[in-house]
């Protein structure tokens, strides 16, 4: 998306034998040849995306995540590319019968989980957006900021209700996400429990880290973890799951 000015991303999917094959095309910036071998490779970017890099605030951890994420589910990966063209990155898949569940048991209404008040920074506009849509989905209330700034404002305005605080390591090229957490909690007077957020697999937190109460999450992030997270972390939200 940040490369497409003109056009579009298409998502498809296709059918290859006992395979699907999910692909993404766009129209953007394309790769060079030469940049192929290393697109995976975290924090690089193509050539032609550094030049470009100060408008997309891009860090070269996405295809990364991709790349890590098909491992994982031990699935295959094919990139073609024509620079000034665009680019289709496809992940193959098992075909299989669909799941038909059977409908979930009657639960006797239980006692709804106090609000938690989330505040999330994150130079990502998709993933504040992302996060929000999660956390709201479960009934907590969201402060979403892009920039140091407006998340200091946030946390100054919102000083008594801000239970949790949720930030992505890289936010900037001198400043990262314990920094910021430091910076949030002394506008907040009290050790609010945090969670830090990375794509980087190289990111560990020291035992000083844990001991103030943070906590790492690599992405992409499992909604699961994150929801054992806050349980842990604010025992009264301990009701979502």
């Amino acid at each position: 998306m940040r490369y497409s000015e003109r056009g579009g991303v298409l998502v498809g999917a296709r059918r290859r034998g006992d395979e699907v094959e999910i692909q993404v095309w766009d129209t953007g910036i394309g790769i060079p040849e030469s940049d192929m071998p290393r697109v995976f490779d975290e924090f690089y970017q193509a050539s032609n995306a550094r030049r470009a890099s100060a408008q997309s605030r891009g860090f070269g951890l996405g295809l990364s995540i991709v790349h890590r994420s098909a491992e994982l589910l031990d699935a295959r990966l094919n990139v073609r590319s024509r620079v000034g063209r665009g680019s289709v990155f496809s992940v193959f898949l098992p075909r299989c019968d669909p799941v038909i569940e059977a409908p979930a048991p009657t639960r006797t209404s239980a006692p709804a989980a106090p609000t938690q008040v989330v505040l999330v920074l994150d130079n990502d506009e998709q993933v504040v957006r992302a996060l929000t849509h999660l956390l709201s989905g479960l009934g907590h209330r969201v402060l979403g900021a892009q920039t140091m700034r407006d998340a200091l404002v946030l946390a100054w305005n919102n000083s008594a209700s801000i239970s949790l605080i949720v930030v992505d390591y890289h936010l900037s090229e001198t400043f990262d996400g314990l920094q910021a957490i430091s910076r949030l909690r002394g506008i907040l007077e009290r050790e609010v429990p945090a969670l830090v957020i990375t794509g980087d697999a190289s990111v560990h937190l020291t035992d000083e880290d844990l001991r103030q109460d943070i906590t790492l999450l690599n992405k992409p992030v499992d909604p699961r973890a994150l929801q054992r997270w806050m349980a842990e972390a604010a025992p009264s939200a301990a009701a979502i799951v």
